[in-house]
């Protein structure tokens, strides 16, 4: 696995400064490159394979809001008791040969992170779950010490990638999607797969350092 440190200018050209073999080293020449006051931006990125993840530009956020309206049905996600809106949140981005190919967003509040939505823009390159991996990173950088995420009853695709990547089931609200649609009548009643869309799952991961 490869860290890439890159530096955005002010005129947006992204360029590859270098590669270290671990986050750590990668991210203190991000910090101290940072610390000299230019107006440029610098980043981490996790690299494995061709895929690659940044955090979202500034420049990217009108795109972010207009690919999750049209992917999620609108501007709000609903889960819990609560609504969320991903366009508005922190986000991390998968690039791929400088096409973006996956994007999550997701929210720390003190010790408690949620990833909010993680969409697949492109499949089958691996996406997912490094940017399941890169947010979880972020949340820890952040202080949270554990990292929730919401899914639903049909969505298997999703159950065996957050148990893979280390989540564990904590919660099982039994027809909650049946009463968010009350709210949101664009949640669909049935999965691609033929399931009915009714219940809740979530799933969570504990951040905490290994010793």
């Amino acid at each position: 696995m490869t860290w890439e440190l890159w530096r955005q200018d002010d005129r947006g050209n992204e360029f590859l400064m270098r590669a270290f073999e671990d986050r750590e080293a990668a991210e203190e020449a991000r910090d101290a490159f940072a610390a000299r006051g230019h107006h440029q931006h610098y980043w981490v990125a996790e690299r494995v394979g061709g895929v690659t993840v940044r955090p979202l530009r500034a420049d990217e956020r009108g795109w972010l809001r207009e690919t999750l309206t049209a992917r999620w049905g609108g501007e709000e996600v609903l889960g819990r008791g609560r609504s969320w809106r991903p366009g508005e949140l922190a986000a991390l981005v998968a690039i791929e040969d400088r096409e973006r190919v996956g994007i999550a967003t997701y929210e720390v509040a003190g010790e408690e992170a949620e990833l909010v939505t993680l969409d697949a823009l492109v499949t089958g390159r691996g996406a997912g779950r490094l940017l399941v991996d890169a947010v979880a990173a972020a949340a820890r950088s952040a202080g949270a010490r554990r990292l929730t995420v919401m899914t639903t009853n049909d969505n298997l695709r999703a159950l065996r990638l957050y148990q893979r990547a280390g989540f564990r089931f904590a919660e099982h609200r039994p027809g909650a999607i049946d009463a968010a649609r009350e709210r949101k009548p664009s949640i669909p009643l049935v999965s691609n797969d033929g399931i009915p869309i009714r219940d809740e799952i979530d799933l969570v991961a504990d951040l905490t350092p290994r010793t």
